[in-house]
């Protein structure tokens, strides 16, 4: 059976993420093919993609603008009259953009399953449309998925949660352990040895509010001067900050990497002050691994129940975030945090 994978990201994140694990670990007898809007999202793991039986596909349109979006969908009918799938599996939350690709997919005869990932923000006149054109949504999907309550709760009235089921991402466990051995080799690459890490794993977006971890670590490191912090991600345009700040020796630039895994053994402390947020993998990925996590009180309820959570609110005064932070997690050792989630 053949599965397309569609999502409309630029570049390699948490919904990619997730979409290259099903692929990983679907039935022998399924294949996942990956389209994306332009080349290079899933550039990284094209070798293996391609031993998994898949391929990747783009539509070279970034769908920034009415014209480039109008190209994809002309594009992506084209591309679905010679290509046959059996499942379009659509990884988004922009409802018009999944109820464009459900109409084309329903045109060539394809099951469809609609996977809500995030909470974006709706105008009053987009919600308007929506509701217009919800009904009909509902009779022609397949299966409607969602990362959260919170991700389902942003796009749906309550009349339709029946229809809705609530899939909690999941990762291998196993990847994440924490592994001694490693945590010592990371932070002796990154010459960490002795500094008290702090970090931010993931895109940088509006919605990912990353600019206040500059600020935030601003702070830190201005009462804690042995803390450093890591950017892991395309986040080069927060350099210019940095660099204004003049913390830029006490801030590495990873970039993207495809071993997190690996480098979240030298991590301490993570942060993750969104302003929206579906789920997040990656705050997933670093509490099992045992780092603390302080994420805002945007990010979904159903963390709370980790021994290494912590939530803060947004609204509170940035100073009393950083006293808070400095008082819990300056001493405490990550080979206890590990060992104390794992009694």
């Amino acid at each position: 059976m053949k599965v397309l994978q569609v999502s409309m990201g630029l570049s390699f994140g948490g919904i990619e993420n997730i979409e290259l694990n099903i692929a990983r670990n679907i039935n022998s007898s399924f294949t996942c093919d990956f389209l994306t809007p332009n080349d290079g999202v899933f550039n990284l793991y094209k070798e293996e993609i391609n031993k998994l039986g898949g391929n990747i596909y783009n539509l070279d349109c970034n769908r920034k603008n009415i014209f480039s979006k109008i190209k994809y969908y002309i594009r992506l009918n084209k591309f679905l009259k010679k290509n046959r799938y059996d499942v379009i599996h659509i990884n988004s939350s922009i409802f018009l953009f999944s109820y464009q690709v459900l109409k084309l997919s329903k045109k060539y005869g394809c099951r469809v399953i609609s996977h809500i990932h995030s909470v974006p923000k709706i105008s009053k006149f987009k919600k308007i449309i929506i509701n217009m054109l919800m009904t009909k949504y509902i009779k022609k999907v397949d299966m409607i998925l969602a990362c959260s309550c919170k991700a389902r709760d942003n796009l749906f009235e309550t009349k339709y949660f029946d229809k809705i089921k609530i899939l909690e991402n999941g990762i291998d466990i196993n990847k994440y352990k924490f592994n001694k051995v490693k945590r010592d080799e990371i932070r002796t690459k990154y010459n960490l040895n002795d500094k008290k890490v702090y970090a931010y794993i993931g895109r940088c977006d509006l919605d990912k509010n990353v600019s206040y971890v500059i600020d935030l670590f601003y702070r830190i490191s201005n009462i804690d001067k042995n803390s450093h912090l890591l950017l892991i991600g395309n986040l080069d345009e927060l350099k210019t900050k940095v660099n204004n700040l003049n913390i830029s020796d006490r801030v590495t630039f990873l970039g993207f990497i495809d071993n997190v895994n690996e480098v979240l053994n030298g991590i301490d402390v993570c942060i993750y002050p969104s302003i929206r947020e579906g789920f997040g993998l990656s705050i997933l990925e670093a509490l099992t691994n045992g780092v603390i996590v302080y994420g805002s009180n945007n990010i979904i309820d159903e963390f709370n129940s980790y021994s290494n959570y912590r939530s803060f609110n947004l609204n509170d005064n940035i100073d009393d975030i950083t006293k808070n932070i400095l008082s819990n997690n300056i001493k405490i050792r990550r080979e206890d945090v590990y060992k104390n989630m794992s009694k």
